[in-house]
């Protein structure tokens, strides 16, 4: 308890900042406002395990085997899970706290290599602002554990440079960060820490000798936890079971062709620049000062930190343009690294108008796309017949944002850094109510409750003609009690013995359902013309038009 308080004493700053952070990001993580196609794999497959009790053989929605990724993250939702039950809570609640874990790492990174609070709490703000982690924390996949695992790696590498003295701590740190992130994702952690200890042996300003970073206890400990599952599976299901995992890290994900490769290459460097907005462009301005590069590469530690940084992002960069099928999420990796840097010299330069002037410029900025997506979302709830409650939320988020604008007048960076993390998480949050009167409470809670009403049991003959994301979302809305196989009419029509069918309404032509009383499920959203809401709302004929522009689902029952 002491020495949770000390901590709390000595880093209150950033703590409260991250739990700021958690704190407006929650309404929009915790809720499936929008549910990436692959998240499915990672929440349906802890439901399997639940009901199975296999807790090494991850399953696809559809209640095959599914050996592509390795087992980590299936294991954060399934504990999630055992703990709060099955719902979209703890679907995300895992991945919002790793958010938020992702920024403690980020100042503890920082304040190791640069030793000063100010560029550590800059940095972790940084990273915070970046709309690719915010997006991120609302996603079930396996992301932002890799980021956590490459940054306890990214620690020790610089613990090594910086604290030669407590050297096996650093080491523990590097070789476990890398066998939970081979736990995690894979083949590229390995790439990783080939990386790292390359850079450790061969840097010309801080040099690692080799005998110094082998500590056989830390790199068999490390080993063990990247390689043990895949001994598992391999003993459980032979080495064809992992023939799958080889081919997605490496047979369809490696691009063969160089045109390919190009087109990836500079499609990175585009998402590395826009990756940390809106803190790129202090953060570039921070660096174009004549007296940086000669000041900054006395200090060799410094330099060779430096050095690492520029090092990780090209390998990351380098590693992206390899790929067959891209994804922009595949960059997170370079976040912290580049928030170090551009904190470091952000602090360096804070007093020089450049510098001073464009972080004003950017927190405008925030400041007025806070404004414009909360007026939108103000709109957006009046048009599509929102609740009260919301109206007057969102009015608080613009009350309070604009009361945390006049801290804006200080030159301390501290304050700032906590203004952009506010800015951007009120945004995040003023979008959640923007969406929410659309797209909640979202299909799988829809009909998931008229099954309920209609006395549906899970213990049914049921076949489900519809997407296998709405099959997964009814599968967490009931709480793991309906687990439906997502079918199509042509390959296979209705069980003359099943007396109920759930479907969607582009199915209607192609199902057999004469003989089947039907009910309307669900409505969602699929197709919004504000002008004709306008119209319809006027009319008093908004109801109607959301019947005509939703994407529907029906229950039918055999008569």
């Amino acid at each position: 308890m002491d020495s949770l308080k000390k901590i709390v004493n000595h880093h209150g700053n950033a703590i409260l900042l991250i739990l700021i952070y958690i704190l407006l990001l929650s309404p929009f993580s915790l809720n499936y406002i929008f549910f990436m196609p692959d998240e499915r794999h990672y929440v349906d497959a802890a439901i399997y395990m639940l009901k199975n009790g296999d807790y090494l053989s991850p399953h696809d929605p559809n209640g095959g085997f599914r050996f592509l990724k390795p087992i980590f993250t299936y294991w954060t939702v399934l504990s999630s899970y055992l703990i709060f039950g099955v719902s979209q809570f703890s679907s995300r609640l895992p991945f919002l706290l790793a958010a938020g874990f992702s920024l403690w790492m980020t100042y503890k990174i920082t304040l190791l290599a640069f030793k000063e609070k100010k560029t550590a709490i800059l940095s972790m703000t940084i990273m915070g602002a970046s709309p690719v982690l915010l997006r991120s924390a609302a996603a079930s996949l396996t992301d932002l554990f890799l980021l956590i695992f490459l940054q306890i790696m990214i620690w020790g590498v610089i613990g090594l440079l910086r604290n030669p003295d407590k050297r096996k701590a650093y080491l523990w740190a590097m070789y476990m960060g890398a066998g939970f992130a081979v736990m995690t994702k894979g083949l590229p952690a390995i790439a990783f820490l080939l990386v790292s200890l390359f850079f450790l042996l061969a840097n010309p300003w801080k040099t690692i000798k080799l005998n110094e970073i082998f500590h056989l206890p830390s790199l068999c400990t490390g080993i063990v936890l990247g390689g043990f599952w895949f001994v598992a599976v391999k003993m459980i299901h032979g080495s064809e079971a992992l023939s799958s995992f080889y081919e997605d890290q490496v047979g369809i994900r490696v691009a063969a062709r160089i045109g390919l490769i190009v087109k990836n290459f500079f499609i990175s460097i585009l998402v590395v620049l826009l990756i940390l907005f809106p803190m790129m462009l202090p953060g570039m301005r921070s660096l174009f000062y004549k007296t940086n590069i000669t000041n900054t590469f006395k200090n060799k530690e410094q330099t060779a930190i430096f050095g690492f940084s520029i090092l990780w992002v090209l390998a990351m960069i380098g590693m992206a343009s390899l790929v067959s099928k891209y994804y922009y999420r595949y960059l997170i990796p370079v976040m912290p690294v580049i928030a170090m840097v551009f904190a470091f010299f952000i602090v360096k330069n804070e007093n020089k108008k450049g510098v001073h002037k464009i972080f004003n410029t950017t927190v405008w900025l925030v400041y007025l796309l806070l404004l414009l997506v909360s007026i939108t979302g103000i709109a957006s709830v009046y048009l599509f017949d929102g609740a009260v409650w919301q109206i007057i939320a969102l009015i608080a988020i613009i009350g309070f944002s604009s009361w945390f604008f006049t801290k804006r007048k200080t030159t301390e960076l501290n304050i700032k850094a906590s203004l952009i993390v506010g800015m951007m998480g009120t945004t995040i949050l003023a979008f959640f109510f923007l969406v929410k009167p659309i797209s909640y409470p979202g299909q799988g809670v829809q009909i998931t409750e008229k099954l309920k009403e209609n006395k549906i049991e899970p213990s049914q003959s049921i076949q489900f003609y519809g997407k296998t994301r709405i099959a997964s979302r009814i599968r967490v809305a009931s709480k793991g009690n309906f687990f439906f196989k997502a079918l199509k009419p042509f390959e296979t029509p209705i069980n003359p013995k099943t007396n109920i069918v759930i479907f969607e309404d582009t199915y209607l032509d192609s199902l057999a359902v004469e003989d089947f009383e039907l009910k309307k499920l669900s409505d969602v959203w699929s197709d919004i013309d504000p002008k004709e809401v306008w119209e319809a709302r006027k009319k008093g004929e908004l109801q109607d038009l959301k019947e005509q522009r939703s994407e529907s689902y029906y229950l039918g029952i055999r008569k």
